[in-house]
């Protein structure tokens, strides 16, 4: 009995021409030789193109400078049918990985299962990082924060009220002055601070953790080129922070000896 499935994947991956071609491989060896095959390639521009061959794609995708923002394989056969199978550059209706089924009830399972162990191969260990919104979680940051520092405000406010009580001076009232001043500036920087610094760390993760990459020909020329600009924010980051350790040590120890 036919029956279809549909299914879509929010997950990074990077396509690389063996994975593209052992995938190629399977799915032709489940159809047979009977096996009709479609390859499209779709580039920014809306621009498409179309091949029978996968040697062709891959010729195109090493002879040009262009980004490709979606790659669609369409398998089918005489007897109807029809596997299809598109990845995304950035996430299209239900993910970057979409796939689409027609074929018979017992067989829909053993090539969703082939899909997605596929998709398994191209996920780097990133894909959790590229859908991390730091936009988002430095709001809940704020809110946090804005609450706690609203508390903290009321409980100093209510010290220098009681100290202001025993003894009204003009030093206290200064005091008290500047604890409000500070307060104030407080609830209102450190947000729009702390908003902006996430607003910059969510651009340079969208860079350097991209969600779709076809890293094939020029493609995997531009991939390499942000594989080693995240090792060097990474490698940056933690060497900052083991260095700040070690001078923290250090100056520590200088102080007690």
């Amino acid at each position: 009995m036919s029956a279809s499935a549909s299914n879509g994947h929010k997950i990074a991956f990077i396509l690389t021409e063996d994975k593209l071609r052992s995938l190629d491989n399977q799915i032709k060896h489940n159809l047979g030789d009977g096996a009709k095959i479609e390859y499209e390639l779709t580039f920014p521009d809306g621009i498409s193109v179309a091949k029978t061959e996968l040697d062709s794609i891959i010729h195109t995708l090493n002879s040009t400078a262009l980004h490709v923002k979606q790659l669609r394989l369409i398998w089918r056969d005489d007897s109807g049918k029809r596997i299809q199978l598109s990845l995304h550059e950035q996430d299209a209706l239900r993910g970057t990985v979409e796939y689409f089924i027609d074929s018979s009830e017992t067989e829909i399972f053993g090539i969703s299962e082939q899909i997605k162990g596929f998709m398994k191969t191209i996920k780097p260990w990133y894909s959790r990082l590229a859908y991390a919104d730091f936009v988002s979680i430095a709001l809940l940051l704020v809110i946090l924060g804005f609450a706690t520092l609203l508390i903290l405000s009321a409980i100093a406010a209510a010290i220098l009220l009681a100290s202001n009580t025993n003894v009204a001076t003009d030093s206290n009232q200064e005091s008290s002055s500047l604890v409000s001043s500070l307060v104030t500036s407080l609830i209102f920087i450190v947000p729009i601070v702390f908003v902006l610094v996430a607003f910059a760390l969510d651009k340079i993760r969208h860079y350097i953790f991209p969600k779709g990459v076809f890293a094939i020909g020029f493609g995997k020329e531009r991939y390499d080129r942000i594989r080693f600009i995240r090792n060097v924010v990474i490698g940056g980051s933690i060497g900052t922070i083991v260095l700040g350790v070690i001078a923290s040590y250090i100056f520590q120890s200088l102080q007690s000896g």
